[in-house]
């Protein structure tokens, strides 16, 4: 009996620790990359969805954009991360660039997996950050894994039918 009563409790151990977990992630501040979601919603998490004022590319378009991305005719990279992933905040500044560099070639979009988990499921999306380069047709051509530099991006991009 005493070990039956043992068992009992480190499976309700088990149960608190859970459920204290959940709670602790459930009142972390939502990270995000570098102010992405402090734009107006049609703009978050960064992207060339318009021009700014000055005519030049905000980012990457928001993961909300991918299957219309995928839609339009041109190549697309969608990048998946999360904004607390070290890696991931790596990538903003090159994803701007590409965005920029890309304006009315081909898609950069980023897909933050916090706020689009359905999107990071559907495509198998297991480690941080993920690019996904898709041709023109919206279909997978290659993924990378982990940092990419804004050369090999480009190299991608190119072997994709799009130069600068």
């Amino acid at each position: 009996m005493r070990g039956r009563a043992w068992l009992v409790l480190v499976v309700i151990l088990a149960v608190v620790a859970v459920f204290a977990a959940k709670e602790a992630i459930k009142e972390r501040p939502a990270a995000t990359m570098r102010g992405a979601d402090s734009r107006p919603q049609e703009a978050a998490p960064g992207a060339p969805a318009h021009p700014s004022a000055e005519g030049k590319p905000e980012g990457p378009l928001p993961g909300s954009k991918l299957a219309e991305c995928l839609k339009s005719g041109r190549p697309t990279m969608a990048d998946f991360g999360k904004g607390w992933c070290q890696p991931c905040k790596m990538m903003v500044p090159v994803l701007e660039r590409a965005a920029s560099d890309y304006s009315g070639k081909a898609n950069i979009v980023f897909v933050d997996m916090e706020q689009y988990d359905d999107l990071a499921r559907m495509f198998r999306i297991s480690v941080m950050p993920t690019q996904i380069f898709f041709d023109a047709k919206g279909h997978e051509v290659t993924r990378h894994i982990g940092y990419m530099s804004g050369e090999d991006i480009d190299s991608q991009i190119a072997r994709l039918g799009v130069r600068k």
